[in-house]
């Protein structure tokens, strides 16, 4: 059953403004995990308390016996006032037991978990008296390291077979199972389902160790071609990175006052629609069929920047939150130097003819 990848598809695209410290696929996979953790405690409570307790680190017996007395609700994305949003709430009655945090590869703070931790101890007086179980946060991510020291990381694919061994013995027909089952091949196809290298991966990474710093070299003086769109002055450039869950390696940097008093990131370099979650964005958003080929990119990305505007330049797709442009890799002739030199000047072009748009614009 493959049922959160095909609904992947169509999901809305849940975005927190301009902050870069969140991924949709984030905001998905917290989804499918309460989709498939409602199931169960609905099936088998019991089930269920072990699979929260591993989550939370604490005996099984008093979970369930807390969620047999008192009912568990699970609520995603709760807004806690100036205290943040948590990704997951598990209640207890009105007590807020658990908080998690679930991240791909963005960063966590310190802060962050720590306000967390001050939102539920102000809910302390809710807590029933008959519950013997300490407040706790917990933090689910791919491989995003752990904020504090004491906060151990568990990994998507640790609470996907958690999930899956819960309900290993129940009906072919159960909905919880179903869900699990789902739930695990939905990682597997975003090659989240290991934590640790394959052979395959290994494979892949000594070739890029070879060869890899070319790639890097091209995004990064991609983002220097783009210098016309907006002003970078005193700006933060962040070099070339692979962002795995997209399938991209990509530099960015901010821009201000791109269309009047309105600024955005900037990013640019090499995108493989065949693997990550970008793909399936462009074609959701902006109704664009993309091909598998390796491409070179551009995208200038802040949704208030496209509610300043109308249309989008020559060359360029804009959607509800960015705007893009973008050609295959292998559309350039050449030796690879002469390939790299023209996919800059093809990046200068693109970047001028929108720097010239938007000046129109505002």
């Amino acid at each position: 059953m493959a049922l959160f990848s095909d609904l992947y598809a169509y999901r809305p695209r849940i975005r927190e403004g301009d902050k870069r410290d969140r991924e949709p696929l984030e905001d998905w996979l917290t989804e499918c995990m309460a989709a498939a953790l409602r199931a169960l405690v609905e099936a088998d409570p019991a089930k269920a308390a072990q699979v929260l307790a591993f989550l939370a680190k604490q005996d099984a017996e008093p979970v369930r016996a807390a969620i047999q007395r008192h009912g568990l609700r699970i609520q995603t994305q709760f807004h806690a006032g100036e205290q943040g949003r948590p990704d997951m709430v598990f209640w207890l009655a009105d007590w807020p037991w658990m908080v998690c945090e679930n991240k791909v590869g963005c960063p966590a703070t310190a802060e962050q978990i720590e306000a967390y931790r001050d939102w539920q101890n102000s809910q302390s007086d809710k807590r029933p008296s008959t519950v013997r179980l300490e407040p706790k946060v917990a933090f689910v991510t791919h491989y995003t390291k752990a904020p504090e020291r004491d906060l151990k990381a568990l990994r998507w694919s640790h609470v996907a077979r958690e999930l899956c061994r819960a309900t290993r013995e129940m009906d072919t027909d159960s909905h919880a199972r179903a869900l699990a089952q789902s739930f695990e091949q939905f990682l597997e196809e975003q090659y989240m389902n290991t934590t640790y290298p394959s052979a395959r991966a290994m494979a892949a990474a000594e070739l890029f160790i070879a060869d890899g710093l070319q790639i890097y070299c091209l995004a990064n003086e991609m983002l220097e071609r783009a210098r016309c769109i907006g002003d970078h002055a005193h700006q933060t450039t962040y070099s070339a990175a692979p962002e795995c869950s997209e399938g991209m390696i990509y530099a960015c940097r901010w821009a201000n006052r791109i269309i009047s008093d309105c600024g955005a990131w900037v990013s640019a370099g090499i995108w493989f629609p065949e693997v990550g979650t970008f793909a399936k964005d462009v074609k959701e958003s902006m109704g664009l069929t993309v091909t598998d080929a390796a491409k070179v990119f551009v995208t200038i990305d802040n949704g208030n920047l496209l509610s300043a505007c109308s249309g989008a330049p020559q060359g360029w797709h804009g959607c509800h939150k960015q705007f893009l442009t973008y050609a295959d890799f292998a559309s350039f002739e050449g030796t690879p130097d002469e390939r790299g030199e023209r996919i800059l000047d093809w990046t200068e072009t693109r970047c001028q003819a929108f720097g010239s748009w938007a000046d129109k614009q505002g």
